[in-house]
């Protein structure tokens, strides 16, 4: 989640903040050198505002080599001003297909070095609250296995699920598995409670 600079209200919510760095000019350099040092296959960003999307982005992460899917908006009356935001290696995958939802951005991406095969990337930034989005990841999901051919082989969820690091209810919950959640390693439990508040 990089924080949309709409979001970035340092005059009520971010008090303890300087206001130097919650500027996006700031945040978007050490993110894009960040994600450069780290040279993922794909990368998921949540809360990308649309107009810093296309002016500064993608041609940033397009100059790294990245092709990139901002999440369009679903309705016509919806005036939010972020989505999400995916990104992958041109040199690595090609896009079969895209899915717009409430909230996921779904992308079929083919992976050229393995004769096609197919994964979905799920991006997806849900609600505190887990009754409504958590039916809508669900549903979006089902709607992806659905797209996929017999060369889909894997999912890759990522997304902010708004639920503590440790946790993997929510993420279970929406692929459907019985699993209500447990703590994934005692270990994490330090670093939620270290990041669960975490700007």
């Amino acid at each position: 989640n990089v924080l949309a600079p709409c979001f970035a209200d340092v005059s009520t919510r971010y008090l303890h903040v300087p206001a130097a760095a919650m500027e996006w000019e700031t945040r978007a350099d050490l993110v894009v050198q960040e994600l450069s040092e780290a040279c993922p296959d794909i990368i998921a960003l949540q809360e990308v505002m649309h107009e810093l999307f296309e002016a500064d982005l993608q041609p940033r992460l397009a100059s790294l080599g990245y092709a990139g899917i901002m999440q369009q908006r679903t309705r016509k009356d919806d005036d939010h001003p972020t989505g999400n935001a995916t990104f992958f290696r041109e040199d690595r995958f090609e896009l079969g297909w895209e899915a717009h939802r409430s909230r996921i951005l779904l992308l079929g991406l083919r992976d050229k070095q393995s004769n096609g095969m197919e994964i979905c990337v799920a991006n997806a930034h849900l609600e505190g609250n887990p009754r409504q989005p958590m039916a809508r990841a669900r549903s979006a999901l089902q709607d992806a296995r659905k797209r996929g051919g017999p060369q889909q082989h894997g999912l890759i969820l990522c997304g902010d699920f708004n639920a503590p690091l440790s946790s993997i209810k929510r993420p279970c919950y929406i692929l459907g598995d019985p699993v209500h959640g447990f703590r994934v390693s005692d270990g994490l439990q330090k670093l939620d409670e270290a990041f669960e508040n975490w700007v």
